[in-house]
């Protein structure tokens, strides 16, 4: 009796795993969507010259460490924010920006003291 039971539920949840891919298949979410903060963060990166003064790696790690930071912005066209957001808030991603960095930046070197000690 119980196995019957056990059987009969592992068909149920077969069954319905096969309708929720079925569903997903016909879901698609567009490429074009992305987190706005990506792009400022990079310009953030190119501006202070940063690659020049670390490994690739580190600054891979960089950039997930401030984007965990940070607030995610999803968005379709870069145009639509620019034209959109105020002045202030730009200036104060900017801001969050810069501190998040630093942040990032110096729990980074920490670490890798840590690491050599």
């Amino acid at each position: 009796m119980v196995m019957n039971k056990f059987i009969h539920y592992t068909n149920l949840y077969s069954s319905l795993f096969l309708v929720v891919l079925e569903v997903l298949s016909y879901m698609t979410i567009s490429e074009d969507i992305h987190n706005y903060n990506e792009k400022l963060v990079l310009e953030y990166f190119v501006e202070k010259d940063l690659s020049s003064h670390y490994s690739d790696d580190f600054i891979d790690d960089l950039f997930c460490i401030v984007l965990n930071k940070l607030t995610p912005r999803y968005i379709r066209h870069d145009v639509d924010m620019i034209f959109y957001m105020p002045s202030q808030e730009r200036e104060n991603l900017s801001q969050d920006i810069t501190r998040a960095t630093e942040q990032a930046l110096q729990k980074l070197k920490e670490n890798a003291l840590k690491k050599t000690l």
